[in-house]
């Protein structure tokens, strides 16, 4: 009975400690987990970043580009002794055009 009448005589201390402690006890939840609207805001920047992942090319399409790359590499280096030829006609042409016009 003595706890009791203590309880009677002290329930607004009794009751001022609980809810203190309470509100400390929701303060350090509050501080150790996210809140909802931080996590949908997370949740939407997940979903943006997996869409921008999702587009990027696959490993497959990168060996294809590499490998269309070095067949280009190869047809280049084909024009080049062309190339040579033409740029031999171009100078001779330019040549004759300035000695025409020095002759003038």
């Amino acid at each position: 009975m003595d706890v009791i009448t203590w309880l009677g005589k002290n329930w607004a201390m009794v009751w001022a400690m609980l809810t203190t402690v309470g509100l400390v006890i929701m303060a350090l939840l509050s501080k150790t987990y996210a809140k909802r609207d931080d996590m949908q805001r997370i949740e939407q920047r997940v979903i943006h970043i997996e869409s921008k992942v999702d587009d990027l090319p696959t490993k497959t399409d990168l060996h294809n580009l590499a490998l269309e790359m070095s067949s280009l590499r190869g047809e280049m280096s084909q024009l080049a002794p062309r190339l040579d030829g033409v740029q031999r006609l171009s100078d001779l042409l330019l040549e004759n055009e300035l000695q025409e016009k020095k002759s003038k």
